[in-house]
């Protein structure tokens, strides 16, 4: 049978699932990459979105029924792709980083004028701890909310877009991405059975901690009971060894140091 832009856009969300699972979201890629530490760093350590952006294109070089285009946050670091369906127009949004389950049509949003919530994957989501909203403004513009804790109105981040401003090229990591202020470091893996676990490194102190967010709790280890072996499992899931990865954290964390000097 023909293929219909409905099983199109599974192949989408399987190219997005993947990137989710196999090219975990971090902060520190960027860092290394300014030191020429990346070459040493395997693809499973992953990156931040524009790096995570460049593997989903990857999923979807032979996959001609779209044309894949970018937006770039307005005045900020982020970045989504959209794909353009050629035959309809249709304008579907991916972010591995939302880890967002399914591909999402901006196109009947921007036409609706209405806001909508989105699913993350269950393991997220079944116990309403975070959650997409996708809000319409004026014209093609649209603001993406990710909600990290519904329980907590002051606990979300919000990035603001214009649909009109494709980009046909892949975002480039600049200068002002490298070297933009964060709160921490962090490294983010994820499980769809399993939910997320995060290393995170304070940017000031070094002091390491483990959140872990999974269908029925919260957890949070720093360097106590618990915390070695989820350290284990993290540095497993990237292909390196503890004292690697925990180099890695140094290093990006001394580099971010000298920016801010």
């Amino acid at each position: 049978p023909k293929p219909t832009i409905k099983m199109k856009i599974e192949t989408l969300q399987e190219a997005l699932t993947d990137v989710q699972i196999n090219f975990p979201f971090n902060n520190l890629r960027r860092l290394l990459k300014w030191d020429d530490h990346s070459q040493r760093l395997p693809k499973a350590f992953g990156g931040a979105c524009v790096f995570q952006l460049k593997q989903l294109r990857e999923h979807l070089k032979n996959f001609e029924e779209f044309e894949i285009h970018y937006i770039e946050e307005i005045g900020g670091t982020h970045s989504v792709m959209i794909c353009m369906h050629k035959v309809t127009g249709k304008l579907i949004l991916m972010d591995p980083f939302l880890l967002h389950k399914e591909p999402i049509d901006l196109s009947k949003i921007l036409a609706e004028r209405t806001a909508r919530k989105f699913a993350i994957h269950p393991t997220l989501a079944g116990s309403g701890q975070m959650c997409i909203e996708i809000r319409p403004g004026s014209g093609s513009s649209f603001q993406i909310t990710l909600y990290y804790n519904p329980w907590n109105e002051m606990d979300y981040t919000v990035y603001a877009f214009n649909a009109s401003k494709l980009l046909p090229h892949h975002p480039s990591i600049t200068e002002d991405r490298i070297k933009s202020e964060v709160p921490e470091l962090a490294l983010r893996v994820f499980n769809p059975e399993e939910g997320t676990t995060t290393l995170a490194a304070n940017v000031n102190t070094g002091t390491l901690v483990i959140r872990k967010k999974g269908l029925h709790s919260q957890k949070y280890y720093e360097a106590t009971t618990g915390f070695d072996a989820e350290l284990a499992r993290v540095s497993e899931r990237v292909h390196l060894d503890v004292s690697e990865l925990l180099k890695l954290f140094a290093d990006a964390r001394k580099i971010y140091s000298g920016f801010r000097k």
